[in-house]
């Protein structure tokens, strides 16, 4: 169902033109009668000046007048640039699990319907969720969005065509999900104590090396990657030198993970300063102390800016 409501999203914009021309030009006409009116407030702000300064001559009066004329003008300027800007259109559509099929599913999520059941309910999420500015969703509508939001690429556009729901309302269920399912398992993100033992890395070891890996103790592959930040303001916590990075020109923050040969990003240390070179966070992090502290014999290959950093 999905498919086919994909390829009907430039046929509903159209359509959504069409239905909507009579509301924009009514939209449009009162926008205009404003913009007439505030032109006729200034004029008469203009009147009553003229007529203050023909009473009085000071150097005062003219001052004013003088500012009282540089404000209508910019106020003039403002209004006759102003673009009227329509709604954005938004379809009804009856958002539930129940319209989505497991192909589609799990094409665009990765998951199937039941799968999504079974996450749902072993995150410990209510049944019907209440996000911020009494945003309401039921549990499953709000995953399916999530990994859906995660697993392909979209923009918010589209997603309102179609979900069915605006922007701030997609906005407020995903960064929900997001930041409920960080409280809880944050300690995960860094090293999973129970899974990742030491039997556990010399099998994903054994593994590249049955492929044709000739270094037997490796057993995964660290890099880094770096995200956009705004310019830290005068006066911040943070220095934006800290945060500048020279290579990209540009601010960041890093992220440094491991990766094993079954697909899985295994940890991830992190934020550090943009600025911060890739050996000085191996070196000074705590994956490698953590990898050294369940075997020192072990590995991880990296790039040549990671590797100058081990020890």
């Amino acid at each position: 169902m999905w498919s086919s409501k994909i390829k009907l999203l430039s046929r509903l914009e159209a359509e959504s033109r069409v239905t909507s021309t009579v509301q924009d030009s009514n939209m449009a006409r009162t926008s205009i009668q404003k913009m007439r009116k505030r032109q006729r407030e200034l004029i008469l702000v203009v009147a009553v000046a003229i007529a203050v300064m023909s009473c009085n001559n000071s150097a005062n009066i003219a001052l004013s007048f003088g500012m009282v004329l540089q404000t209508i003008s910019r106020d003039v300027r403002r209004i006759s640039n102003r673009v009227y800007r329509p709604p954005v259109q938004i379809p009804v559509v009856d958002l539930s699990l129940d319209i989505v099929d497991d192909n589609t599913c799990f094409r665009f999520t990765r998951f199937t319907k039941n799968q999504i059941h079974d996450m749902a309910k072993a995150f410990g999420f209510q049944r019907n969720m209440i996000f911020r500015n009494r945003i309401r969703c039921l549990r499953e509508v709000a995953l399916l969005y999530t990994l859906y939001r995660l697993g392909s690429y979209s923009t918010l556009a589209k997603d309102v065509q179609l979900f069915g729901r605006s922007e701030s309302w997609l906005c407020t269920v995903f960064c929900g999900i997001v930041t409920t399912l960080y409280a809880k398992y944050k300690d995960f993100l860094l090293w999973d104590e129970e899974r990742l033992t030491r039997m556990k890395l010399w099998d994903l070891a054994n593994a590249m090396h049955s492929e044709g890996n000739p270094i037997g103790n490796v057993f995964g592959f660290v890099d880094g990657t770096m995200r956009h930040v705004c310019r830290p303001m005068e006066g911040a916590n943070v220095p934006q030198e800290a945060l500048y990075n020279g290579w990209k020109h540009h601010h960041f923050i890093k992220y440094q993970g491991i990766t094993t040969p079954d697909g899985l990003i295994i940890s991830i240390d992190g934020p550090h300063f943009g600025s911060t070179n890739d050996s000085l966070i191996w070196s000074g992090g705590v994956l490698r102390d953590k990898i050294h502290s369940l075997d020192p014999t072990m590995a991880v290959l990296g790039t040549r800016a990671t590797s100058q950093g081990r020890q």
